[in-house]
């Protein structure tokens, strides 16, 4: 759940949530693709998986919409 969220000056915003929520809480809060949900069902911890779904769920949030993250070959993130 968020716990805090603010908007700085700048127009960046700053959030926090406490993972509160199970795997299968997430998973039906998200509308993921079956692709995503296969790769997630690999992740060897369940600490991994929660850090990964509530990542998902805190910047949805943010942004208002649900949002696609994208990796580059490097690895950075990408929306």
């Amino acid at each position: 759940m968020i716990i805090e969220k603010n908007t700085l000056n700048n127009g960046a915003t700053v959030a926090v949530w406490k993972i509160t929520e199970s795997v299968d809480e997430l998973l039906e809060t998200l509308n993921l693709d079956p692709f995503l949900i296969e790769q997630i069902s690999h992740f060897s911890s369940e600490k991994r998986k929660l850090e990964y779904l509530a990542s998902r769920c805190l910047i949805n949030d943010i942004v208002g919409r649900a949002t696609t993250i994208a990796y580059l070959p490097s690895g950075m993130p990408y929306t």
